[in-house]
Formats: structure tokens, C-alpha cells, sequence
């Protein structure tokens, strides 16, 4: 298809879009914070740093075993400890640019063309509904990027056969997103299964199989290790942490106690926030690309797409489920299919008859849920960044080095270790190394994560914890949890208070 000037008029408008919605909260946050901001944010940079120095992970997190895919951090090494310091939250927009470039030239490759469609790609509740990974330093869309090539790849495969360079080009993004995200992997394979369930065909399957032995033997086992540890932190995810993370509570559930109690904002605003409202109302480039397609005459080329943002979409439903919820936040599995979902519609939306009544009113009103669900994320990830997510550990005059130590919460050793105490922290991440390490977190977090233990004598015992350190600021929230003062520290040594942190002993030096 002929690229006229409207065509770069409207790839311009829509990476201005695409810009706009991240650089403005990015730099709100900047404003407010000098250094990094969340736990995870910290966590990526930890290992980072660990990496750049040549030091084992272990050293600082008790988590033997250490699978976690480092392609991310081993990219971010190119660049300086100063740039990544100040601008490494820029770097998921440089992924994420990518993608667009990708897309757009996928449209011009498959026959659809760059239309008015291209500017909707800011249309993914992937870019508003988390500032973790959109304006810190964070491997998500990394792993989006390359998860989104690899099923792109299979799609191409399905339409045009087994050519070698599309089976090469399969097997590299594979190995890209599995060393880049222990989300990705998972993504691809339940949206591959998916997809050969719909397509009625077995070739996704085997190319996924084909991938697996390729990607295994050319990463020297890399890509096994990793898929391991995915697994093994699913399996422990479903057995245990989900049992004690307030995070995995039913909205659905609670949006209908609100309903039948007349409190009807309430039980909108918990069907927003649940997985299926995110889902449906954050995704509708992908909802409507899959409509508009049913209700088009079928074109052959654009087939396979449409097949893969439907098998995305069902593959986040089914996963919306309550007891499935353990494979992570649900519309992240519809972030991995919105390139396919962009060239869907860049087939149908430009040829659809969009001024049928019946059309036009479900476009109102999905239109409205979907205008309010964008603007409730959207505000969120700007409150967070005009408040800041940045953790201010002070200077503590008690010696913390080479001492094991208790946080309270837990997730406080991350700015902690990044700040550059040299010490061993008790279960921060020990749920993604080995079995005997999980078995640490399980006597360390007992009722709500991440808060350890209310028996604090006998996790000094357990644990050999030398010191711990409360962020007495953070109490209130898991007392309103609990149901009651959750911690006694009566019974412990005070050591010192510097701001909102209490330093005390944990076992005695002779001990």
C-alpha cells in the first residue's frame, strides 16, 4: 500500500500521543524525588549493580538458586550509572517506541497500510495503569517488546508457512523474552496454546517446542534455568503467597456486596479496578478490533491477528479467575497482543461502517466506561508520582554490616541494599530461589505480605536476625489488616529512632 503524506501525518500524531501520556507523569515524578522510586525499582537496580560489579545476587537477597532473567539489567550496562540514575525511567518509553516503529511497519508489510488506526496505539491500559512500569526503571515492556515479536513471528509462520528466516527470527525473540521477563514466557505460552485451540492447527505448539530446544541449546540452558524458576515461583505463588497477599482480594466479590448494599459508585469503582474491568475497559482497541472483525467480511490476510488478540483476550479472562490470579496481573497478557490488535484493526476499522445506529450507541457507552476507566488509572499513576514512591532511608548510626536483618515491611531492604548497607536481608525474594528458601519466606511472612511475622522472639530465633528495622509509619496499615496492634516490641532492645524508623537488636552478640 502507497505511504502518502497522511500516512506520516498520522504515525507522527500517534507517537505524540504515545509521548504525552508517559513523559508527563515521568517528569512530575522527577520533580519530586532525586534518586529512584519503588521496591521494584530498586530491586532492578540492586541487580544491576551486583551485575556491573561481578557480585552473586545471593550476597545480598538469601535466595540460592538465583533464576531471575537478567537480559534487562545486562542491556542497561551500556549505558552509565548516572544516565540510568536519572533517565533509566525513560528507558521503558525506548521499548515501547520500539513496539510503535514495529507495528507500524508490520501494518505496511501486511497490506493494511498507516491510517488514522496507528494514532489508537496509545489506546493500551499497559501505558496508565502502572507507573512501575512505565516511568521507573523496570523490565516489563522490555519483555512486552519481545514477547509481542515472538507472537507476531508465529502469526507470520501460520499465514505464510515454515520459512527458515521466520523460524530464526522465532527462536531469537524467544530467547529475548524469556531472559528479559519471567513474565513473558508465560504470556507466550498460554497465548500460544490459545491460539493452535482456535486456529484448530498444532503449528503454534511446535514452533513453541522448536523454540524451546533452540533457545535451550543456543543459551548454553539460560532460557531452562529461567523457566524453571518461573514455575517453581507460580507453583509456590498458588501453594502459599496468595494466601497471604491482600493484593490477590475479589473485586468482583466485593463490587457485588457494594451493589446489593446500594452503595452503587463503590460497586463501579470495584468493578473498574477488578481484572475484568481492566481488561475490558483498558483494552478496547483490542476489544473492538475483535468485535469490528466479527462483524466485517473476513479478510484472509488479517486472520491470524485477529485470532491472536482474541486468544490474548481469553487468556487474561481465564486467568481473571480468582484461584488462577497467581500467574500474575491478568490485562498484562493483553499487553502481549496489541501489536496484533493494532494491525487488526488497521485492516478493518478504516473500511467499517461506524455510523450504524446500533453501532453508535455501544460505541457511547463502551466508549464512556472505557473513558472513565482511563481516567481513574491515568489519575492514579499521576498521584503516585506527585507523592513519589521513593523510600528516604536515613544514615543509622548502629552498625548494620554484615548483620542479618528483619525490615518491617520486608520490601524496605530493597532502597536499603541499593543504598549500599552491606548486609543480608531476610526474606525480601526469597520466594524465587529454591525450595529450601521458600521455606524461609513461609516462616518469615505468615499472615500478610510484606509484613513478617507478629512472633518476632521466634523469628530471631529461626532466623538468626541480628537487627531489626521498623518503619513505624507502615504499622498502621497492617493493625487495619489485623484487626488489632499487630507488633509488640515491647519485649525487644531499643537501639535508635531516626525518622520514621526504629532500629532494634535482635539476638544478643554472644548468641
Amino acid at each position: 500500500m502507497k505511504i502518502t503524506a497522511w500516512s506520516w501525518l498520522w504515525l507522527l500524531s500517534g507517537y505524540v500521543l504515545l509521548l504525552g501520556a508517559r513523559l508527563y507523569p515521568w517528569m512530575v515524578e522527577r520533580n519530586r524525588r532525586a534518586t529512584v522510586g519503588s521496591g521494584d525499582e530498586c530491586n532492578h537496580l540492586i541487580i544491576r549493580n551486583m551485575l556491573r560489579r561481578a557480585k552473586n545476587p545471593e550476597d545480598t537477597f538469601l535466595m540460592e538458586g538465583f533464576d531471575y532473567p537478567t537480559a534487562f539489567h545486562r542491556f542497561s550496562l551500556l549505558f552509565s550509572d548516572g544516565f540510568v540514575k536519572r533517565l533509566g525511567g525513560l528507558l521503558p518509553l525506548v521499548f515501547d517506541t520500539c513496539l510503535y516503529l514495529f507495528a507500524a511497519g508490520l501494518l505496511i508489510y501486511s497490506g493494511a497500510g498507516i491510517s488514522w488506526v496507528v494514532s489508537l496505539f496509545v489506546l493500551c491500559g499497559a501505558f496508565v495503569i502502572h507507573v512501575g512500569r512505565n516511568i521507573h526503571f523496570s523490565e516489563r515492556a522490555f519483555g512486552a517488546l519481545w514477547g509481542n515479536l515472538y507472537l507476531i513471528a508465529m502469526c507470520l509462520i501460520d499465514a505464510s508457512g515454515w520459512s527458515p528466516i521466520l523460524i530464526g527470527m522465532a527462536v531469537i525473540f524467544f530467547i529475548g523474552a524469556v531472559l528479559a521477563s519471567k513474565f513473558a514466557v508465560q504470556a507466550i505460552i498460554f497465548i500460544s496454546l490459545v491460539y493452535a485451540a482456535l486456529a484448530g492447527k498444532i503449528e503454534p505448539i511446535v514452533l513453541l517446542l522448536v523454540c524451546q530446544v533452540l533457545g535451550g541449546l543456543l543459551s548454553l540452558g539460560r532460557t531452562f534455568k529461567v523457566q524453571y524458576g518461573v514455575w517453581r515461583h507460580s507453583s509456590f505463588y498458588a501453594r502459599y503467597i496468595q494466601g497471604v497477599n491482600p493484593a490477590t482480594a475479589n473485586q468482583i466479590h466485593a463490587a457485588f456486596r457494594h451493589l446489593r448494599a446500594g452503595r452503587l459508585k463503590t460497586a463501579i469503582k470495584c468493578a473498574i479496578w477488578s481484572p475484568y474491568g481492566r481488561i475490558v475497559l483498558l483494552y478496547p482497541l483490542a476489544i473492538w478490533g475483535v468485535a469490528i472483525a466479527f462483524l466485517s467480511p473476513e479478510q484472509a490476510a488479517a486472520r491470524p491477528f485477529v485470532i491472536l488478540t482474541l486468544s490474548g483476550l481469553i487468556a487474561a479472562t481465564v486467568i481473571a479467575t480468582p484461584k488462577l490470579l497467581f500467574l500474575g496481573e491478568p490485562e498484562r497478557y493483553a499487553e502481549y497482543v496489541m501489536v496484533a490488535a493494532l494491525v487488526g484493526a488497521g485492516f478493518y476499522f478504516p473500511t467499517f461502517d461506524w455510523w450504524q445506529p446500533h453501532i453508535v450507541a455501544l460505541f457511547f457507552v463502551y466508549g464512556a466506561g472505557c473513558l472513565m476507566a482511563f481516567y481513574m488509572h491515568y489519575k492514579q499513576m499521576l498521584q503516585y508520582a506527585r507523592i513519589g514512591t521513593e523510600e528516604d532511608i536515613p544514615e543509622f548510626s548502629v552498625s548494620l554490616k554484615n548483620k542479618r536483618i528483619l525490615t518491617v515491611p520486608v520490601r524496605i531492604a530493597f532502597p536499603m541494599a541499593l543504598k549500599g548497607i552491606d548486609a543480608q536481608y531476610i526474606a525480601v525474594l526469597t520466594n524465587i530461589g529454591d525450595s529450601s528458601r521458600q521455606a524461609i519466606f513461609q516462616r518469615v511472612i505468615t499472615d500478610f505480605y510484606p509484613y513478617p511475622s507478629s512472633d518476632l522472639q521466634s523469628l530471631i530465633d529461626s532466623e538468626r536476625v541480628d537487627i531489626i528495622i521498623v518503619k513505624e509509619t507502615a504499622l498502621s496499615k497492617i493493625n487495619a489488616l489485623s484487626g488489632r496492634v499487630y507488633y509488640d516490641f515491647s519485649s525487644l532492645d531499643f537501639l535508635e529512632r531516626i525518622g520514621d524508623y526504629a532500629v532494634y537488636r535482635g539476638r544478643s552478640q554472644e548468641a
